[in-house]
């Protein structure tokens, strides 16, 4: 909009400039003979020219600005937003780490009698390039913007903005949701390293949010910062045909949010509880068989709220395959 109002500006200007060039040439001309002489003649077209000379700047900047202006402010947001996703990179690396991992794929909250799991946020369906459609995104950014500032009540995260209590200023939280949002970009941004005991210098890296967190994680972590527990940790080493369903609930951290009575990690109060989903399930919905309740549940968490509950599960990023797997085991706890 704003190109177009600058064009017709400018061929106003233009022809205003062409006016004024012409007249200023016919105020030069001396008087035809039997005219009558004004006297004005050399003011008339030191005005022209003025005018002329001023038609001409403005052009001149018009002309400028329409070239120049878009690139320029592109290249302004541009820095802007990478200024602010390595400042997203430093706030997960100082406070969200010990819980969703230092490649944000989830770990066991620290401290948790339960050793439940938090939900990893290194996601493609996070990422402002797996989906062209604004709305879609924007619901993207309010659920993660939405969830940092107020925390999940009944799981261990707590609300860090601080109009809820929390430290965390509202523009810093907006650093690290867009942190998470461009998490597949590369980019480059500097890191704290210590080559030598008391010794602090930065040190250029390049990857993607989440690379350059690993890269400054594993200084902090040669530092004697504790690392995180994997999320991998609860299964052991399980196996068995039921062992690819239990391995997608750990990853996704479906355990901060349901229980499942002698699952590991498990132990949710915001869902209802799985330990008997198997056998619930037929009850449901008339017509519909459990495993498929259950897989509905996991494609599309609204289609059917359970009494007593709000709809506060997202949709879950998982392949058909991990879905299939998570609904034959879930299937199986009668």
């Amino acid at each position: 909009m704003s190109t177009v109002v600058g064009i017709i500006v400018a061929v106003l200007l233009i022809l205003i400039l062409a006016w004024l060039l012409g007249y200023a040439a016919r105020a030069a001309r001396p008087p035809a003979p039997g005219a009558p002489v004004t006297g004005m003649l050399a003011m008339e077209r030191k005005v022209s020219l003025t005018l002329t000379m001023m038609i001409g700047i403005g052009l001149f900047f018009t002309g400028y600005a329409l070239l120049f202006e878009p690139a320029r402010e592109a290249a302004a947001r541009e820095r802007q937003q990478r200024d602010s996703i390595e400042r997203g990179i430093q706030t997960f690396s100082t406070l969200c780490f010990p819980c969703h991992g230092a490649d944000g794929k989830g770990a066991v909250v620290p401290g948790d009698p339960n050793k439940r799991v938090a939900p990893q946020l290194n996601r493609q369906d996070f990422w402002v390039g797996s989906s062209s459609d604004l709305d879609q995104q924007k619901q993207v950014y309010d659920f993660l913007s939405k969830t940092i500032h107020r925390g999940r009540p009944g799981t261990p995260m707590p609300a860090w903005g601080q109009q809820d209590g929390g430290p965390l200023l509202d523009e810093q939280i907006h650093e690290l949701v867009l942190m998470i949002m461009n998490g597949n970009r590369q980019m480059t941004a500097n890191i704290e390293i210590q080559p030598q005991p008391g010794v602090y210098e930065y040190k250029s890296v390049s990857g993607t949010p989440w690379d350059i967190i690993h890269q400054q994680l594993d200084e902090s972590f040669a530092q004697g910062v504790p690392t995180p527990i994997p999320a991998s940790s609860l299964l052991g080493n399980a196996s068995g045909p039921n062992a690819a369903g239990q391995q997608a609930f750990v990853k996704y951290g479906c355990g901060g949010c349901h229980t499942i009575q002698g699952f590991p990690g498990a132990a949710g109060k915001v869902g209802p509880e799985l330990t008997h989903i198997g056998t619930e399930a037929e009850k449901m919905k008339p017509g519909m068989a459990g495993p498929d309740y259950i897989d509905e549940s996991i494609r599309q968490p609204a289609a059917f709220i359970t009494p007593n509950f709000t709809n506060d599960m997202p949709q879950l990023p998982v392949s058909d395959a991990e879905r299939k797997a998570l609904v034959d085991w879930l299937s199986s706890l009668k």
